[in-house]
């Protein structure tokens, strides 16, 4: 159970900093996500004044 507990760590660890290294060639995670909750609320409150 031990070793398979550290090796669960070290392959989260490793897509961590896979993210990290590939956002740095990019716009920021943070930004996007932003971005994205802006969009989505954006077509969710046009969606709420469309209907009846």
């Amino acid at each position: 159970m031990r070793g398979q507990a550290s090796t669960e760590y070290l392959v989260v660890l490793a897509f961590c900093v896979v993210v990290l290294v590939v956002s740095a060639f990019g716009p920021a995670p943070v930004v996007e996500v932003i971005q994205a909750i802006k969009d989505y609320f954006a077509a969710y409150s046009y969606a709420i004044s469309v209907t009846p």
